[in-house]
């Protein structure tokens, strides 16, 4: 046999979903900020590899190493495509923000608060999944985005001693 929660017991479960749902909100959030902070990083370390790299690969002068601008071009390629990563992880998205609009509210009143609470919740698990599946997305996008970050120096140097072995 069934039993129907008890009130309190409802609003628990209510403000336990609720956070949980709030919570992957937040994590979002809190993606496109770091994204954005390794956005502005990339963008200003590749502008400035790819400018030493082109005056100095391009330069007649041979006050420096030319593999030094071939190394400073390959620095750059890792960062430029992590940008790029960044940019789709902040790509405008569809998110489901916590809370109902008024008309849920409105119908809810001309209910009982156990069918208001099970249509609350059966959509809070849809929208709730969306932000999940979401989050999961620019996750792994981020991923990829340091990754690439952290392989810019590792393609400099193949770059630098490519260049260098193979003049």
């Amino acid at each position: 046999m069934l039993m129907a929660l008890a009130p309190e017991d409802m609003r628990f479960a209510l403000d336990d979903a609720r956070r949980r749902h709030t919570a992957v909100v937040d994590q979002i959030a809190a993606n496109d900020r770091q994204a954005l902070g390794f956005l502005q990083l990339y963008v200003a370390l590749a502008g400035g590899s790819l400018s030493g790299g082109a005056a100095i690969a391009l330069s007649g002068a041979n006050t420096f190493p030319k593999a030094l601008g071939y190394g400073l071009f390959g620095f750059a390629v890792p960062l430029i495509l992590g940008a790029m990563f960044c940019m789709a992880s902040i790509w405008p998205s569809n998110i489901s923000l916590p809370g109902r609009k008024p008309d849920f509210w409105i119908w809810a009143n001309e209910v009982t608060a156990e069918k208001a609470y099970l249509a609350y919740l059966e959509n809070l698990a849809i929208k709730e999944a969306q932000n999940t599946r979401l989050n999961i997305k620019l996750s792994r996008l981020m991923l990829i985005a340091k990754a690439l970050g952290v392989a810019a120096p590792v393609v400099a140097i193949i770059a630098g001693a490519a260049s260098f072995w193979f003049r």
